[in-house]
């Protein structure tokens, strides 16, 4: 019995796999082509499945998604309670406000998402260094002679009799051994610009003026200057001294200051 049921089954494959045309074909010695054609047809058949499968997965999953995006987006009704709804009759705007234009949606979105600007340090304040006031003020080593730019306050025509406001200045033939001063520069000792050697009284002053007498009020020699030098720092109105010693020039420097109020003399 157990015999003729592994026989009965083992025909059944064979006819399943084979068909009918295997069947017909045991007389035709073409039973290996059936079988290839017949197992190649339950593999379209199975590929054609799969492939259904696959695009109603990725359908049903395309749904699922754009229903979840709908669904975030459309606030729920506790939240839609909760937000301020935006209609002009809901909104009291102050008189002060009403001809401002309101925020849209596309303003709100940028102010969200923008990108702050990281802010850059601020320099150093330029703080400007106060002129020194007079010499008699001002710290020993700190006091320097004046140095006017080319050029500035000019070269007015001046007549005897005329007074005014100048800056003034030193510059020597030796240097003093026991002051700091620096004065207008050292070395200074043989001819001049008229062509004279240096003496007491004469002074550098601009080519426009040599040949030019002139008084320093509150001049503690009291001296009578002739313009008789130039110098390369010495233009306009300023007047550069010369002494021997810049111990002379400093003790005269600290007595009249920087700055001086000149007479010019025939």
């Amino acid at each position: 019995m157990q015999r003729r049921i592994h026989a009965h089954f083992y025909v059944n494959t064979f006819v399943m796999i084979v068909g009918t045309e295997g069947c017909s074909a045991l007389h035709s010695h073409d039973i290996l082509s059936v079988v290839r054609r017949n197992i190649a047809r339950g593999l379209v058949r199975s590929a054609r499945r799969a492939v259904l499968l696959t695009t109603l997965c990725f359908v049903i999953a395309l749904a699922i998604g754009v229903g979840g995006f709908m669904a975030a987006d459309t606030p729920g009704p506790a939240l839609a309670a909760a937000l301020p709804v935006n209609r002009a009759s809901d909104v009291t705007t102050p008189a002060s406000l009403s001809g401002l234009p309101h925020p849209t949606a596309e303003d709100t979105v940028r102010a969200l998402f923008a990108v702050p600007v990281r802010e850059q340090p601020f320099e150093a304040s330029r703080i400007e260094t106060p002129l020194p006031g007079p010499a008699t003020t001002a710290p020993d080593a700190l006091v320097r002679a004046t140095r006017v730019t080319p050029g500035a306050g000019g070269t007015p025509s001046l007549a005897a009799g005329d007074r005014l406001s100048v800056s003034v200045s030193f510059y020597y033939c030796e240097a003093g051994g026991q002051t700091p001063a620096r004065g207008d520069g050292g070395g200074f000792c043989g001819a001049m610009r008229d062509g004279s050697v240096v003496y007491n009284g004469a002074a550098a002053c601009d080519h426009a003026y040599l040949g030019q007498h002139f008084r320093i009020e509150g001049d503690p020699l009291k001296r009578i200057y002739r313009c008789a030098d130039t110098g390369s720092a010495v233009h306009g109105l300023h007047r550069d001294i010369w002494f021997h010693t810049s111990g002379d020039g400093w003790a005269w420097q600290r007595s009249v200051g920087e700055a001086a109020t000149i007479e010019i003399l025939p």
